[in-house]
């Protein structure tokens, strides 16, 4: 006896929602008080978990 399987599409999963996060770096300083925040920019782009982050 012979078994038959279905082939796998070749395409993946449709998307549902895309998830975009846009960040003005400004030279990794706060506009206000001149202070380094660059370990703060990379924390909060680990933390959103973006599809798409622009910098």
């Amino acid at each position: 006896m012979e078994q038959t399987t279905t082939p796998r599409p070749r395409h993946s999963k449709p998307v549902n929602s895309l998830q975009v996060m846009t960040l003005n770096v400004h030279k990794g300083f706060n506009v206000f008080n001149r202070r380094h925040i660059l370990p703060e920019l990379r924390d909060a782009i680990t933390t959103h978990s973006a599809d798409l982050v622009f910098l």
